[in-house]
């Protein structure tokens, strides 16, 4: 029991160390100018909203499956939660625009 527990412990450690590296690497990429056939501002908003409205249609269609017994709890949990994860960064993009427009507005010129 312990064995497999250290064996989880540890591919887990592995698994956060690549994700780190990856980010780590993006960042870098990043703030180097050089990210390349990544469209404008605006077109990563429009994705990210088409992304929600998927997402809260792909959960709407779940629940409903899940009311009439076609789909498992955890299926319908899935979605609704991928959908608030949507709903929830988009929220935040939109707090930090808005925080940013008044930040702009209260500028002496």
């Amino acid at each position: 029991m312990v064995d497999g527990v250290q064996t989880v412990s540890v591919n887990a450690v592995q698994g956060f160390g690549t994700e780190l590296s990856n980010f780590q690497s993006e960042v870098n990429a990043v703030t180097a100018g050089q990210v390349s056939g990544q469209g404008s501002f605006s077109d990563v908003l429009l994705d990210g909203g088409k992304q929600l409205v998927e997402a809260v249609g792909k959960a709407e269609q779940a629940a409903i499956a899940g009311m009439k017994g076609e789909a498992g709890a955890y299926e319908v949990a899935s979605n609704v939660m991928e959908a608030e994860q949507h709903l929830r960064m988009m929220t935040a993009i939109r707090d930090r625009m808005v925080q940013a427009f008044l930040e702009v507005s209260r500028m002496q010129i």
